[in-house]
């Protein structure tokens, strides 16, 4: 999987849209890029987010030990980069990140 196939949507919530100035390609990138450094390569970035899915949807007594570990892997690097992408570009709290994959993938 390339990082093309990968849709990361940043959802602005904030109360005055006229205060918040950034560049949403810049935070997209830099997203893309800790979530990288923290899991690995685009297709491991899936598998954890695709486990962190299902976690959602079916909690972890429906879910393999390795399912666990990739969805407390997506937790922890997910974090890490709303983070760093909130302190680069001073995002206040208020802002939600929110990442869809663009297409499902094939084994899944």
């Amino acid at each position: 999987m390339s990082r093309s196939e990968l849709d990361t949507n940043l959802r602005v919530v904030v109360d005055d849209p006229q205060k918040v100035v950034m560049s949403m390609h810049g935070a997209t990138k830099r997203f893309y890029s800790s979530l990288e450094a923290s899991i690995g390569r685009p297709a491991r970035v899936a598998d954890c987010f695709l486990a962190w899915e299902k976690e959602l949807r079916v909690g972890i007594l429906e879910m393999t030990r390795a399912e666990i570990n990739d969805a407390a892997t997506w937790r922890r690097a997910h974090t890490t980069a709303v983070n760093y992408v909130r302190e680069w570009f001073e995002i206040p709290a208020s802002f939600e990140f929110t990442v869809k994959l663009r297409r499902a993938i094939r084994g899944m």
